[in-house]
């Protein structure tokens, strides 16, 4: 039976804390490894410096989409499966990412929401599945809908909390 699915972007289908990480040390900036920079980059970067990034057009994208992955979206697609985008990206972002989902032929890219009340679109589009890579969103999205985590540095702590997959690919046991 199709489902409806909600999928974030960042940390999930597009590696931004990858291309920041590449476009500081590109910056000649001393950084500690990856996963030791994404646990506690809030205590490395100052707030403006977080904020100017989140608003870097060039971040959003300078990173080819993982292999696979579209042909994957595709698939669930052409499958009857709904796909959401829903992101908590900066406004002045939006349209990089709408250019970027058109650019590599994302299915169903008219299903682009920007917005940080993810829960509010769970609720409103009756989605039956979220994959998520930020622990404050699933936390919210938990009583809602299924709720899987895609495995990075800053959120393997909670693995006794929530299901994970490593790549978009393995979604397929949960549909």
């Amino acid at each position: 039976m199709p489902k409806i699915i909600g999928i974030d972007l960042d940390g999930v289908l597009y590696r931004w804390h990858l291309a920041v990480y590449s476009y500081l040390k590109e910056q000649g900036r001393k950084l500690p490894e990856y996963s030791e920079f994404w646990a506690q980059f809030d205590k490395i970067l100052p707030e403006k410096e977080i904020d100017f990034l989140l608003e870097l057009p060039l971040l959003y994208e300078k990173m080819f989409p993982e292999k696979g992955l579209v042909e994957y979206l595709w698939k669930l697609s052409n499958l009857g499966h709904t796909i959401y985008y829903i992101t908590a990206r900066h406004k002045e972002v939006e349209t990089t990412t709408e250019l970027y989902l058109e650019r590599y032929y994302f299915p169903q890219v008219r299903n682009l929401i920007f917005s940080k009340d993810k829960d509010k679109y769970v609720r409103l589009l009756e989605i039956d599945i979220f994959v998520e890579d930020q622990y404050k969103y699933a936390e919210k999205l938990r009583n809602l809908c299924k709720v899987i985590l895609r495995r990075q540095p800053w959120n393997e702590m909670y693995e006794d909390e929530f299901e994970f997959i490593d790549k978009i690919q393995e979604l397929d046991k949960y549909l």
